[in-house]
């Protein structure tokens, strides 16, 4: 696995996460997660916080979003909508 930038790339040799996507920007997504490097749900929280951050900030250097607070205003209202009310189920289990 190889991280993005705009610089050189690094090798990823144990990632917490990959996300993968389709073609289709409504189609399924793959994700894999290793939860031996999770130590918590507290822990998760500060992890999925640390992502909407980085999530926003490429939103915004994209020009997908008018600012990274903009962007974050947007994640957050729909994460705690999809969280309140999915729109589909996560399906899938952990792989050993």
């Amino acid at each position: 696995m190889f991280g993005f930038g705009r610089k050189k790339k690094v090798r990823i040799e144990q990632p917490l996460l990959i996300a993968m996507r389709d073609q289709d920007p409504n189609g399924p997504m793959v994700v894999h997660i290793d939860p031996s490097q999770l130590a918590s749900a507290q822990e998760t929280g500060l992890v999925l916080a640390d992502f909407a951050k980085h999530f926003s900030n490429a939103l915004a250097e994209y020009d997908l979003a008018e600012s990274p607070e903009k962007a974050m205003e947007q994640i957050r209202l729909l994460f705690d909508a999809e969280l309140d009310n999915p729109t589909q189920d996560a399906e899938g289990g952990l792989v050993q």
